[in-house]
């Protein structure tokens, strides 16, 4: 069985029993205007399309999430961000924690002197290169975690509902696969070895 994303902000159904209706809504506005400028409900896309777009609904959804779950723990989405992916992990070197969030490692080292100063991460020098650091989970940090965690999903669980999206899964695999795309390209870009003259 097949099955097809809404555009993001569209509201639409992204569910196997809908996607026929919402294919032939998204392949008629294609047909009757520049591909990329309406959305499947025939809505005009922001300026600079699809991309754009998910950019966009990513900053706003983080902006929710930070005002009303994570802003009373005294989180950011960044910090929230590096805690999880440091307990999902157990652990994880700086440099690759900051490539796989995509942050610079600045930004990370400011991030783990904060959630190590509250005992939630902890910070273990690799004794082969004192400037390699791991961050490790604390049990308090773990528990912590969890339960921003559940919090985040109940929110995130209420907007996929208000939005009408009732495939959450579907939508995660397609974001991810998508943000996928660059990261292969930045492995492959740094494999290929430098031309000499």
């Amino acid at each position: 069985m097949t099955t097809t994303a809404a555009a993001p902000g569209t509201g639409g159904n992204v569910s196997p029993r809908g996607s026929g209706r919402w294919l032939a809504m998204y392949a008629d506005a294609q047909a009757r205007h520049p591909a990329g400028t309406l959305d499947a409900t025939g809505r005009r896309l922001a300026p600079g399309g699809l991309i754009t777009q998910v950019c966009r609904t990513a900053n706003t959804v983080r902006g929710h999430l930070e005002r009303t779950v994570l802003r009373g723990a005294g989180l950011n989405w960044t910090a929230f961000d590096v805690l999880q992916l440091v307990c999902s992990t157990g652990g994880v070197e700086t440099r690759a924690a900051a490539a796989e969030l995509a942050i610079a490692k600045g930004t990370l080292s400011g991030v783990a002197d904060a959630l190590s100063g509250r005992g939630l991460v902890q910070r273990r020098r690799l004794p082969a290169d004192r400037r390699l650091a791991i961050l490790e989970p604390t049990d308090t940090g773990l528990a912590f975690t969890e339960r921003m965690q559940g919090l985040v999903r109940a929110e995130e669980a209420a907007l996929l509902v208000r939005a009408g999206v009732d495939n959450g899964p579907l939508l995660a695999a397609v974001l991810r696969s998508l943000a996928a795309v660059p990261r292969r390209s930045r492995r492959a870009d740094r494999a290929v070895p430098a031309r000499s003259s």
